[in-house]
């Protein structure tokens, strides 16, 4: 299941970076790597990434250290005594109830596992780990 889960991750990658700007040919260099990052997350303001999160929820807390430790910008909505921004996340995600759920403007990336994957697997690099 959590290969199924990587191989359509990085399905969604590929095409959502084709999708939003990016380009067809693969991202092997830093260069490319880096441009793909810098697409997917630093979007003009009516494409912000959002992550819906909660007070006590760990991994909320874990995906906004990863975001932090990688210098992408975010806006977080806390959810925790909100029931309508907890409905407008629900909806957003077609039925997902749990935190954190990351939105890069009206794309719905999913939770910490996914976010995950994007980050590590396309993280920036410098020439040294290419």
């Amino acid at each position: 299941m959590k290969i199924a889960l990587i191989i359509f991750a990085t399905f969604f990658i590929f095409a959502l970076g084709y999708f939003v700007g990016g380009s067809k040919e693969s991202y092997g260099s830093c260069k490319e790597k880096n441009t793909f990052i810098s697409s997917l997350f630093s979007r003009k303001s009516d494409q912000d990434l959002k992550v819906y999160t909660t007070a006590t929820c760990p991994y909320c807390t874990s995906a906004k250290s990863l975001l932090s430790n990688h210098n992408i910008d975010y806006s977080e909505i806390d959810i925790s005594d909100d029931h309508q921004l907890k409905a407008e996340m629900i909806e957003k995600s077609k039925g997902r109830r749990t935190v954190p759920q990351v939105f890069v403007g009206d794309i719905h990336i999913g939770g910490f596992d996914d976010l995950q994957t994007i980050v590590e697997t396309f993280k920036p690099c410098t020439t040294e780990n290419n």
